[in-house]
């Protein structure tokens, strides 16, 4: 019975935090704004408990800044952490990739694919659809990670397609046509397919890579960035 109780608050705490984390990646909530436990209670419906313990997480996690008795603040999206997000993707993205040849059940990705790459078009189509584009794409990578089995890597890299989703999230206002961007994973698929080691592992770094460079160029010319929440 005791268990039971317990495993139903560790239930109704980590559903508190995944509702706020998700509001954070998604602009509900957005970069500079305060929350308190009681907002949060109120907000969300939850009882003070579950609101402190989803604040000291995204705490540790560097989302939120504790400003003292003014409650926590959600830190802002800065470029350094955009190149860190990718400097990362790199490091780990193509030696998955290279590991996964040979592993990775090549039908399953290329239907994962095939998902994506419609819902670009819809897209482009007019439909803003930006949260299902970016789970699709979250989806295709992290089923090359899962075939490692490797639950690090995988949990790891969930946290940095989740802050990618959130940049996605800040630039939404100033995105016009997804199709001018390198979204494509053909050449990856196809390295994989052919269970090439090095090319696939060529090829992901390439694609990481270009959509850095592409992302970096935009945000670098747009004429305020504080229009998009990010900081220097």
């Amino acid at each position: 019975m005791q268990n039971k109780k317990n495993n139903n608050v560790e239930s109704l705490r980590d559903k508190a935090y995944s509702r706020i984390y998700s509001d954070i990646l998604t602009l509900e909530l957005k970069p500079g704004q305060y929350l308190s436990e009681s907002f949060l209670q109120k907000r969300y419906d939850i009882g003070k408990a579950p609101a402190r313990v989803a604040l000291i997480q995204l705490e540790h996690e560097n989302i939120l800044q504790n400003m003292g008795r003014k409650g926590h603040v959600i830190r802002p999206v800065t470029i350094k952490d955009i190149r860190n997000i990718f400097q990362l993707r790199l490091f780990l993205e193509p030696s998955a990739a290279r590991f996964a040849a040979g592993m990775v059940d090549t039908e399953k990705l290329a239907e994962l694919d095939a998902v994506y790459t419609a819902l670009i078009h819809e897209n482009a189509s007019g439909k803003k659809n930006f949260r299902e584009i970016h789970k699709a794409n979250k989806n295709f990578h992290l089923e090359i990670a899962k075939s490692l089995g490797n639950d690090q890597l995988m949990n790891i890299l969930n946290k940095l397609y989740d802050m990618d989703m959130r940049i996605n999230y800040l630039m939404l206002k100033s995105f016009s046509d997804l199709e001018h961007w390198n979204f494509d994973h053909k050449d990856i698929r196809d390295a994989l397919e052919k269970n090439d080691g090095a090319l696939a592992e060529k090829m992901a770094h390439q694609h990481t890579e270009k959509t850095q460079t592409q992302l970096m160029s935009y945000i670098m010319r747009l004429p305020n960035l504080a229009n998009v929440n990010i900081a220097i």
